[in-house]
């Protein structure tokens, strides 16, 4: 049982009684953590459990705006080869998430309570994407911005072109 369900359980029923199948590391009314054994009361694990409480209420809108904000390369992370991966962590987060593909079998969005997002929110117009088969997720597997690894730094002051960095990549020798 994680540790939320154990604060949970604490809260919603604080008594000194200890059961050793869901209430392992708590006992009369205090939750020992980690390896120093810092103990936390009950009134502490009620402000503990309210803030995990908000955060696993979050919708996945606000999720994902919380998400693309955090940096200006999230967006270029999530959209050049790594909406599979933005898929996947939706579906940990919010159970029931699918994964649909574009007809140019380019991108990924998911399906999440009958609405579609990717890494800009919600998604009004669908047409051309089907669900994920299972003999396509192979080839998105393999998507990957890191592989990609081209970014735009800026543009030239004289010509305008797009000024880019392409990471490391390892290179052969011939001896």
């Amino acid at each position: 049982m994680g540790i939320y369900n154990r604060m949970k359980s604490v809260y919603n029923n604080p008594s000194p009684v200890v059961t050793t199948h869901n209430m392992k590391g708590i006992y009369n009314n205090t939750l020992t953590l980690g390896i120093f054994g810092t103990v936390v009361t009950t009134p502490n694990l009620k402000s503990i459990y309210n803030y995990f409480e908000k955060m696993y209420d979050m919708s996945i809108e606000t999720f994902i705006d919380e998400l693309r904000n955090t940096d200006l390369y999230i967006r270029h992370i999530y959209t050049e080869g790594g909406c599979y991966k933005f898929h996947i962590l939706l579906s940990k987060l919010f159970r029931g998430s699918k994964p649909y593909i574009s007809q140019r079998k380019n991108h990924i969005i998911t399906k999440y309570r009958n609405n579609y997002y990717d890494i800009y929110g919600k998604i009004d117009n669908v047409d051309g994407y089907t669900k994920l088969k299972e003999e396509e997720k192979h080839m998105v597997e393999q998507w990957s911005f890191h592989k990609n690894n081209l970014l735009q730094l800026n543009e030239c002051p004289h010509c305008e072109e797009p000024i880019t960095y392409k990471g490391y990549e390892k290179f052969q020798t011939t001896e």
